[in-house]
């Protein structure tokens, strides 16, 4: 008898592996139950990668209904370029890396290049002279326009639009700060967009960010030019070496630019990176 109650188990798993395909069923209580509110606590940390150059932690997700997307953005530096220069988010249900479908949001702010960004104003950047970059809530609060507004393009029978970041049976987003100045971004779209159930099912998702560079125009009118470590909010005194006047004797004039900008050159570069959701519905 003991030996025929050992055997049941293994039998019924082999009969459910036949029936329904290995790895294909999942229990409900591994699901996720995903609500869109600026939080990824519901979200496992094992389904999170981290993007090296942007330290960007990320994930994709999808139940009957819809895909999720989350973002966990720890660089206050990474934040506000952000918020300033705008990001996009690329769908392509063929799994390549094409940009014809997705969703821009923040949405880049039309006047980037005058005052608008983190610290951009041409006072903004320091406080009483120390060279310390202004409070983040501050200026969180002062872009808070750019995370009002979204704008779709490419999606199936969905005419490009700008729209509010909630939308009743459509794209919803939500973005918020953690206590530690962390900010989270959720996605919610609805998979009908990207086309019929039957036809997804089974195929890869692409699922890429790309995140807009500083122009030269936008740093100029930031009031200091991109990493001189004057006024500008990135960086601008506090970053490495953006508050220093020189070094040795007969070297300073070159040394007092060099660390500001290299503490900077990621912040005027456009970055991307990419994952894959494979569709099961």
């Amino acid at each position: 008898m003991r030996k025929i109650l050992v055997l049941f188990p293994a039998i019924s798993s082999l009969l459910i592996t036949q029936l329904y395909g290995a790895g294909t069923l999942r229990a409900d209580t591994n699901r996720i139950v995903h609500t869109i509110d600026g939080s990824i606590n519901e979200w496992p940390t094992s389904r999170f990668e981290t993007d090296k150059e942007t330290q960007i932690v990320y994930s994709v997700d999808q139940d009957a209904d819809n895909i999720y997307l989350a973002l966990k953005i720890p660089s206050q530096k990474m934040q506000m370029k952000i918020l300033s220069m705008g990001m996009n988010v690329y769908l392509d249900k063929k799994g390549k890396k094409r940009e014809g479908t997705g969703i821009e949001f923040p949405v880049k702010k039309e006047s980037a290049s005058g005052g608008g960004g983190y610290g951009g104003n041409r006072n903004g950047g320091r406080q009483n002279g120390s060279g310390e970059a202004g409070d983040p809530k501050a200026a969180r609060e002062k872009m808070a326009s750019t995370l009002l507004f979204l704008k779709t393009f490419g999606f199936d029978d969905q005419d490009d639009k700008t729209q509010l970041v909630t939308q009743p049976n459509g794209i919803n987003i939500a973005a918020d700060w953690d206590d530690s100045n962390v900010l989270y971004i959720e996605y919610q779209i609805p998979a009908a967009f990207l086309g019929k159930p039957t036809d997804l099912n089974g195929k890869p998702l692409s699922v890429g960010w790309k995140i807009n560079g500083f122009t030269a125009n936008a740093a100029a009118d930031a009031g200091s030019g991109f990493g001189s470590g004057r006024s500008a909010g990135f960086g601008g005194g506090g970053g490495r070496g953006g508050g220093r006047s020189g070094g040795s004797s007969g070297t300073g004039s070159a040394q007092s630019t060099t660390p500001s900008q290299d503490a900077n050159s990621d912040m005027a570069k456009e970055m991307s990176f990419w994952t894959k959701l494979i569709l099961k519905f």
